[in-house]
């Protein structure tokens, strides 16, 4: 069983993973051009996953110098509007479709999922709580929650970029 979400879910997994190897070794490719791309594979097979640029610009703004700084984000951008564009080259080919698509989509996000969803705000964080609780239980929580610490104890800029996903993501579904 393949979806659009386990597509996504690999290539902003991808994504995170280049980033980490950008901490190890910063440079322009390893810390920019790399994310970037799986940044824009991630989006090309779920739109919601552009926010997988958010631990790509971290990276760049916390492990390239400072005269690359700039020029490493431009570059990620770059790269994921690039990997966007090859995988989903209809979104130039036929831009209104396009367009009309993703407001469809955003439409759809906006009025909700019968039995998925809360008020907007904490009501539907709460309810992602819940949910997550239900599935994994309190021992995978608790884990979750001194792992997030451990590593922001030990280095906290490459907390900063591991984490920076997953609140970002949950920031634009709540």
């Amino acid at each position: 069983y393949v979806n659009v979400d386990i597509v996504a879910l690999c290539f902003s997994t991808l994504t995170l993973a280049a980033c980490l190897l950008g901490t190890r070794r910063p440079s322009m490719m390893q810390s920019a051009v790399l994310p970037g791309v799986y940044a824009g594979l991630a989006t090309g097979s779920k739109y919601t996953m552009a926010v997988a640029i958010v631990p790509v610009l971290m990276t760049c703004g916390l492990y390239l110098r400072p005269g690359r700084r700039m020029w490493g984000m431009l570059a990620a951008i770059a790269a994921m509007v690039l990997a966007f564009l090859a995988v989903v080259p209809y979104s130039l080919i036929d831009l209104p479709a396009f367009l009309s698509g993703v407001a469809f989509e955003a439409f759809h996000y906006a009025s909700g999922h019968v039995g998925f969803e809360a008020e907007p705000g904490l009501p539907q964080a709460l309810f992602y709580g819940r949910h997550l609780l239900s599935d994994y239980g309190p021992a995978a929580a608790v884990s979750a929650v001194i792992g997030a610490a451990a590593l922001i104890a030990a280095d906290w800029r490459r907390a900063a970029v591991l984490l920076g996903f997953p609140l970002a993501l949950g920031w634009l579904l709540v």
